[in-house]
């Protein structure tokens, strides 16, 4: 009846609580709430999951899991009834073999007893199936054998074995001459060296071979064991692991903490990069099972990264679109011969004050910029215009507009340091159209809308805009800010 319950809820919980997009936390506990409130607003709000979800994956127990153990059961019965045909034992065993590799989930001590019995029906086959004294070295049934050592046994055996809670006795066998088998390699079974798998603590209920255990390490004996991880009632993770003699084993996850690790740090720089095999695998079982959209989220202190999924399994950049605004204050030069300062004809070079405010575009890696910088060349002036009498104006300041396109090498999208590389065109007030380039390189001060950055740039006057006017440069250095407006 119990049984019958969880399959129920198993079946009914994707309609129920599944069917929604869900944002997987690298962590395994819950950031501040603040955090969490942060995600649902880039995320529209969504289920929430954990790095032991993708270590342990939802594997519901299913229908599909009780077939399969009839169907080992079946292939036994069925070998049964050609038990006294003509060397039909290695194709006997060989259908039992296939049944029992596709089992992953041994779910009680009565499963793990009726697959202890079908393995030994299918051990029995091979060791009928030639001599003793041949069954080390007979190429027909080298797939179904297990050598350690000196010593060969039947696989299924040895697998059998491994799950035994009690010595067999000649019952437990199908005939006579099978139990006389089981005699000669009982003593090479039992000569192996036992191996152990350790669990783990706090990742939900650990079954070993059917049994609920404790977290810790469980000596084995060498063959196949089932592992699996019950959390919140269901089963959230399944693997088979086949112990050789004297060897340990942790706990199997199917995202490892190194892959964990490598997808923190691809989820932090918001990279568009390829997720280790093990994330895919088990990002898969999720957006299969929760049927919606996915985001991958990381929280160290104040600081969030929440990238979204594409259908590929390819991590995206959290933002397509980036809006800023900019404002720098500095130093440079303005090198021209125009100046009125000018009395051999030659360049001057004027010291200048410079600052300027702007707006920077980003769609993706593409910037378009646009904003208006100011300079001032204390000592030295342009001549402007004529007024009413004929005589030129001078002027030592200047309003320079400006237009660039350019790309971002380090996207402004989190509290990462950015790039943004620009060319563009200006008006060299008072009389250049110029053309020139700027590199801004900005430093975060929180946790992804603000920065402060280095501007370094120039501009060169290539046509002038009235007779007898030099062309004209300016560069500069200048130290500023960029705040996101986008968010």
């Amino acid at each position: 009846m119990m049984r019958t319950a969880s399959m129920l809820a198993f079946l009914l919980l994707p309609s129920l609580a599944w069917a929604e997009p869900i944002t997987v936390w690298l962590q395994n506990t819950a950031p501040e709430e603040k955090q969490v409130t942060r995600a649902d607003k880039e995320t529209g709000g969504t289920l929430h999951l954990w790095a032991l979800d993708l270590a342990f994956p939802p594997e519901p127990e299913t229908a599909a899991d009780g077939a399969q153990l009839e169907a080992v059961a079946g292939a036994v019965e069925a070998g049964k009834t050609r038990w006294d045909q003509f060397e039909v034992e290695v194709p006997i065993a060989k259908v039992i073999d296939d049944e029992t590799k596709k089992l992953t989930l041994l779910r009680s001590k009565r499963d793990r007893e009726d697959l202890v019995r079908a393995l030994m029906f299918e051990g029995a086959s091979i060791a009928r199936a030639t001599s003793a004294s041949s069954f080390g070295t007979d190429a027909n049934i080298a797939p179904y054998r297990a050598t350690y050592g000196a010593a060969s046994m039947p696989r299924a055996w040895l697998d059998a074995y491994a799950l035994m809670s009690t010595t067999p006795q000649r019952g437990d066998l199908f005939d006579g001459t099978a139990w006389n088998d089981w005699q000669h390699f009982a003593s090479a079974l039992s000569g192996l060296a036992a191996g152990s798998i350790t669990t783990d603590a706090d990742v939900g209920d650990v079954y070993l071979d059917g049994e609920l255990v404790q977290p810790g390490k469980h000596d084995v004996r060498p063959g196949r064991h089932y592992v699996h991880v019950v959390r919140a009632g269901a089963v959230a993770g399944r693997a088979v692991v086949d112990v050789e003699p004297g060897k340990a084993y942790d706990m199997p996850r199917r995202v490892s903490p190194a892959d964990l690790a490598a997808t923190i740090t691809a989820v932090q720089a918001g990279k568009r990069s390829d997720l280790p095999a093990s994330v895919t695998g088990a990002l898969e079982e999720l957006i299969r099972i929760h049927d919606g959209a996915a985001y991958l989220a990381v929280s160290v202190g104040n600081d969030l990264s929440v990238l979204p999924i594409d259908a590929k399994l390819i991590l995206n950049d959290d933002k397509l679109f980036t809006a800023l605004v900019t404002a720098d204050l500095g130093g440079g030069i303005a090198i021209s011969k125009g100046f009125d300062q000018n009395e051999d004809g030659s360049a001057q070079i004027a010291p200048s004050a410079s600052g300027g405010v702007g707006v920077e575009l980003g769609i993706s890696y593409f910037a378009l910029a646009l904003g208006l910088d100011g300079v001032i060349t204390p000592g030295h002036t342009l001549p402007f215009a004529s007024d009413k009498s004929g005589n030129d104006n001078s002027v030592s300041s200047y309003l320079h507009p400006w237009l660039g396109v350019g790309a971002y090498a380090l996207r402004p999208t989190k509290a990462n340091p950015t790039l943004a590389i620009l060319a563009g065109v200006s008006y060299l007030m008072p009389d250049n159209l110029g053309v020139g380039g700027r590199i801004a390189v900005g430093v975060p001060i929180d946790d992804g809308h603000n920065w402060v950055r280095v501007l370094l740039g120039g501009s060169y006057g290539v046509a002038q805009l009235r007779d007898g006017a030099q062309p004209m440069v300016d560069a500069y250095l200048r130290v500023g800010f960029a705040g996101r407006i986008d968010q």
